[in-house]
Parts: C-alpha cells; structure tokens; sequence
C-alpha cells in the first residue's frame, strides 16, 4: 500500500514538474497560435497541452496575489529561449568567424575567445531582452514617478547586460558606446526641440533674425580638426574613408610647381574622378523622395556635385595650407588643429535654412571621429582596464537614455516619435519593454 502511494506521488510531482517545466518554455496562448502550423492530430496535441499549461497558470496566479509570479515565469522563459536560439546561432554563425581572426589571437587564448566570451555574449543578449518587466515591477513599489521608474529599470537592464558583455576587442564594445552616445544626443536634441521648441529648435532659424547658436554644422569643423591632425601625425588613428579621400587629393597637388594647372587641370581631375561614385550612390539616396526621374537626375547630380566640390575644396585648402608651412609659429599638432578647424568651416555651405537640416550627417563625422580618435586608448594595454569602465559607463547610460526617452514618446503620442525612424531599435525597445521574443 505504502509503495504504491509513493509511486502516485512520484507520478503526479513527474507531470507537475513537466508541466512547470513546459511552462517555463511556452505559454498556453502561444500554444495555441501555433496551430496553423499543422491539423488534425498535431491540432489535438497542441489543444491538450495548451489545456495543461492554462490549468497551471491558473493555479500559479491563484496563490499570487501581486501577479508578480507570471511576469517572473515569462523573465524565465525569454531567458531559455533566448539562450538557445543564441547558443545555436552564435556557435553557428559567430564561432567560424572567430576562428576566420584567430591569426590576431594567441595560439593558447583561442578556445579561451570563442567559447567562454560567447557564453557571456549570450548570457549578454539573453539578459537584455528578459528582465526588465521584473525589474520594473519591483522598482514601481517605491512609487518614484513613471519616468524615473522608467529610467531605473532601463538603467538595470542595461547596466546587467553590459557587466556580462565580453571585453574582447573583437565585440566592439568601445563602438558600440560610441555610438549609443552619439545617437542618444541626436534624440534627446530632437525630443528638447518638440518640449521647448523656443530654446532649442534654432537649427533652422535665419542667420538675419541673430539667432545662430546651436548649429549642427558647428560639429564638422571640430571633428575634422581632429581627423586631420590624426592623417599627417597618426595615420591610424584616422577614419578609413577619410584617409583614403585625403591620400587621393594629396596627389597631383602642384607637382610641376605651376599654380595655374590647379585650376586647369587638378580641380576638374579630382571633381570628376569622385563625381562619377558619388552621383549613384545620391541616386540611390534620393529613390526614397517619391520624385519624377529628371527631377530625381536634376536633384542628384545638384546634390553629388555640391558634395563633391566641398571635399575637393576641404582637402587641397588644407593640404595646401601645410605644404606652404601656414601657421608656423604654433606646434605641429596645434598648426595642423588650426589648418583643420578653418577649412572645416566650409561646412557652412550646408547650414539649409530650407525647412531641412543636416544634422545627421555631421553626428555620423563626430561618431567616425571619437572612434578612431580614441581606438588607441581602447587598445593600449596600460589604459585598458580603464578603458573598458568608460566603455561600460557610456554604454550603459546612452542606451538607458535611448529606451527612456522611447518610453516618454509612448506617454505623449502628440509629439514626434524621432525612435520609430529606426525600426531595428523601435522593435527593439518593444522586446526589452515586454521581455518576450514573440511580440
């Protein structure tokens, strides 16, 4: 009699702990969706444990009177399924790729890579998308307000996700802060601009009315200061594109000494050479403003050949400029700094007061120039470790910032949401704020 009671308990803790553990994969309403996939029999399974998981959702949200233990449940369930699908991808797709680099790796540190830092990069991954929901729960008994419950859920989240990030030089964590921040400035200029549209929305105003402060223009001239001291003293440190583009019209520049044939024969060279790639690819820009082919031709080729004559110009000023030893009182660096920052202010060419501004094209030069002006740092062995905390500072706060101010956009639907432009984010931000993959 004793046996057989214990082999019916043994029988019913089995078929609660398959249960609880079916639960912890899929819920009984995802079940259900799931039955177009095949009919019959396979329709009948899928009823039968869907029936099984509703009884046990049900008797768990019984017992909990906070309904604190569901959202935990579905924190559990995005963590399994995001382990598994990351594990199988990662060690599919990644781990080759890795093994593609090892020649920069330490013949001893290449198991050590690519199996023990993609375990963290899931883990990562997997944290990021699961525990907020929980998170936020627990910070909203402290009644702190919905912004900044909002913010120090983001701030968790992220924060835990960034700690198990792997350190490695090829994940690109220092990208990655880079540019998390400067995205996060370009939104939050763009929300300040709709709050308090009298202080911060000068980027389009005349220059007649005075009023020209905070012009985003302002940023090339700084940046491209910076790029063309790192070209002449470390070319490393120096934008690929941008290195290529000032290697290409330092050639030919006065080499028969004659200064008649920059005009004659140098400009048109150079302006041609770099037109014939520019205008496709302002083609290929411009399909998405729903224009008439020869107005989109006309636009284009106005808008390639602007550009173009811009670079030509901001190149061989400069590079002229040091050639003839302009300046040449001050350093080295501070000389090519100065040469940098005047010929950057060309860039006022593009300050539109037109309706339009070209405020991302100069936060994409700022993103180009914090990261490779400060790849050093990041790689140098001395500052690394401190590298990596600013790393993980920026990194953490940016993208908190950015998920923040998603939030707010979804609590004033009467202003502009600049985040749903980028749809990767926007869905993003959704699987983070549900903390299910299935949304």
């Amino acid at each position: 009699m004793g046996v057989q009671l214990a082999h019916t308990v043994n029988t019913q803790a089995m078929k609660h702990l398959k249960k609880t553990l079916l639960a912890l994969v899929v819920s009984s309403d995802e079940l259900r969706s799931l039955e177009w996939i095949g009919g019959g029999s396979m329709a009948l399974l899928l009823e039968r444990y869907a029936v099984l998981l509703e009884s046990l959702e049900t008797e768990l949200n019984s017992k909990d009177s906070r309904s604190f233990r569901p959202v935990l449940i579905r924190m559990v369930r995005n963590l399994t399924r995001c382990s598994v699908l990351l594990g199988i991808i990662l060690n599919g797709v990644f781990a080759p790729i890795l093994a593609r680099n090892g020649h920069r790796l330490h013949t001893t540190d290449r198991f050590y890579y690519s199996r023990r830092n993609l375990a963290r990069l899931t883990a990562s991954i997997s944290v990021l998308l699961s525990i907020k929901p929980v998170i936020l729960r627990m910070i909203a008994r402290l009644n702190l307000g919905k912004l900044p419950e909002s913010f120090l859920a983001n701030l968790a989240t992220i924060g835990g996700a960034v700690a198990l990030y792997p350190n490695h030089a090829l994940y690109q964590k220092h990208y990655l802060s880079v540019y998390f921040s400067v995205l996060f400035l370009e939104l939050g200029y763009k929300l300040l601009e709709q709050i308090r549209p009298e202080k911060f929305k000068r980027e389009l105003a005349k220059w007649s009315s005075g009023n020209v402060f905070f012009r985003s223009w302002y940023l090339f001239p700084l940046c491209f200061s910076q790029i063309y001291r790192n070209f002449v003293l470390d070319r490393d440190s120096c934008p690929r594109y941008c290195t290529k583009l000032l290697e290409n019209l330092s050639t030919g520049l006065y080499e028969d000494g004659d200064s008649g044939s920059l005009c004659l024969a140098y400009f048109p060279q150079k302006v041609f050479g770099l037109l014939k790639y520019a205008f496709p690819a302002m083609v290929g820009l411009s399909l998405r403003d729903n224009m008439k082919p020869k107005e989109l031709i006309k636009a284009s080729f106005l808008r390639s050949a602007k550009m173009v004559v811009f670079l030509v110009g901001l190149g061989s000023s400069s590079l002229y400029l040091t050639k003839n030893n302009a300046f040449s009182r001050l350093s080295t660096s501070a000389r090519l700094q100065l040469i940098g920052f005047l010929t950057g202010c060309s860039a006022a060419l593009f300050a539109n007061n037109a309706g339009t501004t070209y405020r991302s094209v100069w936060l994409y030069v700022l993103r180009l120039t914090l990261v490779s002006s400060t790849k050093a740092y990041s790689q140098d062995s001395k500052s690394r470790f401190h590298a990596f905390k600013i790393d993980k500072l920026l990194l953490a706060l940016s993208a908190s910032g950015i998920l923040t101010i998603n939030d707010f956009y979804k609590s004033r639907e009467d202003l502009l949401d600049h985040v749903a432009k980028s749809k990767s984010i926007k869905k993003l931000a959704k699987v983070i704020d549900t903390g299910s993959l299935l949304v």
